[in-house]
C-alpha cells in the first residue's frame, strides 16, 4: 500500500503518460483515466502517529499526527511496568484502527451524533494485552480506561493533573477524517511514539 504523497507522484507520472494524447484522437478515454487515478487513490493509507511528550503519575499527554500534520493533543492514562486495568496507556507500537459499531461508547456517541455522523467508534487493534481501546472525547485521567482521548488544548502534567481542553472539536474533526478514510476502503494505523 501508499502513502499520499506517493499516490501523488504515481498520478503525476500517469499525467505525463497521457499529456502526449492529450489533443490526439489516439487519447485514452477519461474512463480509462478515471479507473486508472481511482485504482491508485483506493490503496491509501492514513498514517496516524502519537509522540508522547510528557508522563507523569496520573496521565500522559502527547501530541497526534494525521500524515504528518499536527491534528491536536492526547491524553491517556500512565505507564506502568505491571498493566492495572483501565488505568495503563497502551504500549508503543504500530496499531490498525478500524470503525467498531457496538458497545456501550458506540451506542452513546450514536444518540448524540446521529446516523449521518457517527458510523462507529474508532477502535485500536490488536494491542498486546490490551482490548477495547477507542479513541473519544474527555479531558483527563478520569475519563479514560486505557484509551486515547483528543483535544485542542493541554496543560503541563508535571504541574498539576494532566488536561486536555475542547476536546469535542478535537474528536469531531479527527474523527470526521478518520472515518471517511476507513469507510472508503482505506487503511489507518497509528504509530506510539515514547519520547520522554
Amino acid at each position: 500500500m501508499q502513502t499520499l504523497q506517493e499516490k501523488f507522484k504515481g498520478l503525476a507520472a500517469w499525467y505525463q503518460i497521457f499529456l502526449p494524447f492529450a489533443f490526439s484522437s489516439e487519447a485514452p478515454s477519461t474512463l480509462v483515466i478515471s479507473e486508472l487515478i481511482y485504482r491508485m487513490a483506493k490503496n491509501y493509507i492514513m498514517e496516524l502517529k502519537v509522540v508522547r511528550y510528557s508522563s507523569s503519575e496520573e496521565s500522559t499527554l502527547g501530541l497526534l499526527f494525521i500524515d504528518g500534520v499536527f491534528a491536536c493533543y492526547t491524553l491517556e492514562d500512565e505507564h506502568r511496568a505491571i498493566k492495572v486495568m483501565g488505568e495503563t496507556r497502551m504500549p508503543a507500537g504500530r496499531y490498525r484502527v478500524e470503525l467498531r459499531t457496538f458497545g456501550g461508547h458506540h451506542w452513546r456517541y450514536l444518540r448524540k451524533y446521529g446516523v449521518d455522523f457517527h458510523k462507529g467508534m474508532l477502535q485500536i487493534m490488536d494491542v498486546p494485552g490490551f482490548t477495547d481501546i477507542l479513541i473519544h472525547k474527555g479531558n483527563d485521567d478520569d475519563d479514560t480506561a486505557g484509551c486515547l482521548l483528543v483535544g485542542d488544548s493541554a496543560n503541563n502534567n508535571q504541574v498539576k493533573d494532566g488536561f486536555i481542553g475542547s476536546s469535542t472539536m478535537a474528536y469531531n474533526r479527527v474523527y470526521a477524517v478518520m472515518r471517511d478514510a476507513l469507510i472508503n476502503g482505506d487503511s489507518v494505523y497509528l504509530q506510539v511514539c515514547d519520547i520522554n
